[in-house]
């Protein structure tokens, strides 16, 4: 049944939402409306005062948002509290743009879980560590241990890590960001664990790919590891990514179990094979006393140093894998009629002409 309160102030947040999505003030968008609505009016929009009396009025607002109006119009279903996602960010990232990312977060948890509960697919969390309390690198290493045999995986490289994760109920999300401002967040939702991920803007020079893939694990560390207090929860965290991407017995086989030093070149295979940085296996041949810390504060020491050793140690070698799940399920709900054509172009933040496009070519 339609209740006008309800629709006014559902459409109130979106508006709001989508605006800050945009880094827009209220006055930057009245004047980028050219006079299809006033600052007035839109602060009486976005207080649930008014709501738009004109297909016209939705039309331009959506334009200029570059939103669909479905999404305007969108009833709030569910609270999701991103307060509790922690960046991983870096230095540029500012309050206006932490709070901009959440937003745009919100919105693509929303409609996530919107599509799994329309066709029934929500796919259960399925791994349970809190009876391990991580407090060394060593139990790091064996909660990743644990995690890759319920999975599974044995020894092997794990293909897309996106997929996998996203095949063991954990809901991952990737957004379009600037690489500069952060690598990834997380945090839950009626107990599923969300892990956000930055597409970052990929460089052949810059390991992005091989940084998203361990950002990727690290995030997921924070959500199932028992790390108590005094510990420290990075730390922990990178060691449980850096093994779940490469078991500790598969690189002692390559690198061996002691070495007075090792070059970047023995590490290209594993790179290749493994898709994780030379920095990264680096340390983990510290972490495993394969090399001294000394070592390896040199070999970083040496990367700055010389310019083209740390081109070459930082060349990527992981080709780019994505997230799919989202995606298969709207063009299944599309595929047996759950949703109309408009619906799944509104969840995929496309046009109509896009989505047919998509159709036709596949």
């Amino acid at each position: 049944m339609y209740n006008e309160k309800k629709t006014r102030e559902a459409f109130a947040i979106r508006l709001q939402n989508a605006r800050k999505m945009r880094g827009l003030s209220i006055k930057e968008l009245a004047k980028r409306l050219e006079g299809a609505v006033s600052a007035t009016g839109l602060d009486k929009y976005e207080k649930g005062l008014m709501f738009p009396q004109s297909s016209a009025t939705l039309i331009a607002l959506s334009q200029v948002l570059q939103i669909p109006i479905g999404d305007l119009l969108r009833p709030i279903t569910m609270e999701i509290d991103t307060n509790k996602f922690e960046f991983r960010k870096r230095a540029k990232l500012t309050k206006t743009e932490k709070e901009r990312i959440l937003l745009v977060v919100k919105s693509k948890i929303e409609k996530y879980h919107e599509v799994e509960q329309m066709l029934n697919m929500k796919v259960k969390h399925d791994i349970d560590l809190s009876d391990m309390q991580i407090s060394t690198s060593a139990d790091a290493r064996l909660a990743a241990i644990k995690v890759r045999k319920q999975w599974n995986l044995g020894s092997a490289p794990i293909n897309n890590p996106f997929v996998l994760l996203e095949n063991h109920g954990v809901m991952v999300i990737e957004v379009d960001e600037p690489s500069k401002l952060f690598d990834g967040t997380s945090g839950s939702f009626e107990g599923t664990p969300i892990i956000i991920i930055n597409k970052g803007n990929f460089d052949i020079n810059n390991p992005i790919e091989e940084r998203r893939r361990f950002t990727t694990f690290h995030e997921y560390g924070h959500q199932v590891l028992n790390i108590p207090e005094g510990v420290d929860k990075e730390a922990m965290c990178d060691v449980f990514a850096n093994e779940m991407l490469i078991p500790s017995d598969v690189f002692i086989a390559a690198i061996g179990e002691t070495r007075k030093s090792i070059y970047p070149i023995e590490m290209k295979t594993l790179q290749k094979e493994y898709g994780i940085s030379i920095r990264a296996l680096m340390m983990k041949a510290k972490q495993l006393e394969i090399i001294t810390p000394n070592y390896y504060q040199w070999f970083n020491i040496k990367l700055n140093k010389f310019p083209d050793l740390k081109a070459y140690t930082d060349k990527c070698e992981t080709e780019v894998a994505h997230t799919i799940r989202f995606e298969q399920m709207i063009y299944r709900a599309l595929g047996t009629e759950v949703i109309t054509g408009s619906k799944a172009a509104e969840l995929l933040g496309i046009t109509e002409s896009e989505l047919n496009n998509n159709i036709n070519f596949a």
